[in-house]
């Protein structure tokens, strides 16, 4: 029934002209039949069945697709309690707080240290050796604020029982102080979602 009203709302679209509005319920049927849509492009593609998708990048260009099976972040337990509370306390305080980068695969790692070789502007700071991050753990975290002022993240870090690091080179990096007594017998079956 839906997959019907779906294809209406694509041929209705294809029918109407550039000078008329569609209906409201047109539109959200034709989003929503897309991402479910490539959403199973991104299922087969973790699959590694995904020949014909080609270039492995696309995943990159639509950064919704590369969810695990628990959402856009996992983190460790132990680390993931702290950071929520952390926050949630930059939340009250008025900053805005964008989750860039949690867990990392090694693969992942591996494609970070490319870009940093190529330079790209994104990759703010050199990024470890595979096996030599948190974020390949769950343990650690990219966030940025708004204002930004990560004087104050370092601060509220340190009262949650978490680490920023380096304030000068990576400043919006944090993570659980400690992190690598942590990793033995890690698996990455215990991550929960963010």
């Amino acid at each position: 029934m839906r997959a019907r009203k779906a294809r209406k709302a694509r041929n209705e679209l294809r029918r109407s002209r550039r000078d008329e509005p569609l209906p409201k319920v047109s539109v959200t049927l034709v989003d929503d039949a897309a991402v479910r849509y490539l959403l199973g492009m991104a299922r087969v593609a973790k699959r590694g069945k995904a020949r014909w998708l080609g270039d492995p990048s696309l995943l990159e260009l639509l950064p919704f697709l590369k969810r695990g099976p628990h959402g856009a972040s996992r983190l460790d337990p132990r680390f993931r309690e702290r950071w929520l509370l952390l926050r949630d306390e930059l939340r009250a305080q008025g900053y805005t707080v964008k989750e860039n980068s949690a867990f990392r695969s090694r693969r992942e790692q591996e494609d970070l240290i490319r870009r940093w070789q190529r330079r790209d502007p994104a990759v703010i700071t050199e990024p470890a050796p595979p096996g030599q991050s948190a974020h390949q753990y769950g343990m650690a975290i990219d966030v940025t604020i708004d204002p930004e002022d990560y004087d104050v993240l370092g601060e509220l870090a340190d009262q949650f029982g978490l680490l920023q690091p380096d304030l000068e080179e990576d400043p919006v990096h944090v993570e659980l102080p400690g992190w690598r007594q942590l990793i033995k017998g890690w698996s990455e079956r215990r991550l929960v979602p963010l």
